[in-house]
């Protein structure tokens, strides 16, 4: 038997969902893995490139869209287009597929419209 003793510092570590580690490698590759991984680590909003994903991981640009297309076929990340060149990445887990992420995120930037709409309409007002 094998007994695991840990103390590991509060910052610069991600929490994922252990589940994912456990999916068949017929679906889910170590590379898909270490990029679910290493997009779990990055903070909301943090902009990031493919040349920066494929220092962090010291893989080809063919095994990174590989790793992509695996992690999309699982609803891990969806990859949903801003503008002409700005992309957002969705991340999800088992529980709350990337979809949802996406769902979640778009009404929060709806919200965030209207609100600014109606305080925009209420300064009309007092002038």
């Amino acid at each position: 038997m094998q007994t695991v003793r840990k103390k590991l510092v509060s910052s610069g570590y991600a929490m994922i969902d252990n589940r994912i580690a456990r999916i068949e490698r017929s679906r889910l590759s170590d590379g898909g893995f270490r990029l679910y991984v290493l997009f779990a680590t990055l903070q909301t909003c943090f902009n990031v490139t493919d040349n920066y994903l494929l220092q962090c991981l010291a893989i080809s640009k063919k095994s990174l869209l590989k790793y992509k297309k695996e992690l999309k076929a699982l609803d891990l990340i969806k990859i949903s287009r801003k503008n002409r060149s700005n992309y957002y990445i969705y991340i999800g887990s088992l529980d709350m597929p990337a979809s949802k992420v996406e769902l979640y995120w778009t009404g929060l930037d709806e919200d965030m419209g209207s609100q600014y709409t109606e305080r925009k309409e209420s300064v009309n007002v007092r002038e």
